[in-house]
């Protein structure tokens, strides 16, 4: 039976803040172990695993069950065309890659799974971006990759070019969606007004910069890159690459 364990005294003089905190978490902490060691089989621990690169996972040969998140690769943003006087050009970053989660018994797992990291997509120079890849855990889970970003042609006129269409997860428990970037404006005498690029839970989502190569996003984020902006009479641009996927494995340990 869990033993639940109570509040600190208030008879107890917490004259330093840090040693009601210290106090406080203790008693959290036992509470959470004494519920998980009721359970049958008893859980007596947790290992946390990220997964930054394509792999084996392997499990721990006391882990009852696991709990798998997983993020596909942000899609790589568009580029712009070249501009003439008077013209602008400001192309959509890429779509964040989507979430997927699942919980998985020892029996699903079996002794390892095979992890694979979604790549981000990379940016072209003035043609659309190309989509992240999916992240996957053996064939237990998958998580989308984000869609690529649209390029942007001349314009001498307003214009607002939208990113592409966001899709769902393959496979888990919960299956999310690819994140949206933001539209990107063209409008003459003013510029290009950029994009951001489509950012999940992990952040990381990317600007456009004036006049520039779209942004590339950071790894393992599964952000968009970023899109390419030119005001008039620019060279074409090129968007950047977005940024890989990830795992994150928590294992539920028994005796």
């Amino acid at each position: 039976m869990a033993r639940y364990y109570p509040e600190p005294p208030p008879e107890i003089p917490f004259d330093q803040e840090w040693v009601k905190t210290i106090y406080e978490w203790t008693f959290r902490e036992l509470n959470r172990i004494s519920q998980l060691s009721a359970l049958d089989p008893p859980i007596y621990n947790t290992k946390v695993t990220m997964v930054t690169a394509g792999g084996t996972f392997v499990a721990d040969l006391d882990m009852l069950f696991v709990d798998v998140k997983a993020w596909g690769g942000g899609g790589g943003g568009g580029g712009c065309a070249a501009t003439g006087v008077g013209e602008a050009s400001a192309a959509t970053g890429g779509n964040a890659g989507a979430m997927a989660s699942g919980r998985f018994l020892a029996s699903q797992i079996g002794g390892s799974q095979s992890v694979t990291i979604g790549a981000g997509g990379t940016g072209n120079s003035g043609a659309d971006g190309s989509a992240g890849g999916n992240t996957t855990f053996g064939s237990l889970l998958s998580a989308k990759g984000g869609e690529g970003g649209n390029a942007s042609a001349t314009s001498p006129s307003f214009v607002a070019p939208s990113p592409n269409t966001s899709t769902q997860s393959a496979t888990g428990d919960i299956r999310g969606w690819t994140h949206l970037a933001t539209s990107a404006m063209n409008i003459a005498g003013t510029g290009g007004m950029q994009s951001v690029s489509g950012q999940n839970e992990l952040g990381g989502g990317k600007a456009g910069v004036a006049n520039g190569n779209g942004t590339n996003a950071n790894a393992n984020t599964g952000a968009g890159g970023g899109g390419g902006v030119n005001g008039a009479s620019q060279a074409e641009r090129t968007g950047g690459t977005g940024g890989s996927g990830l795992i994150m494995i928590t294992e539920y340990l028994g005796l």
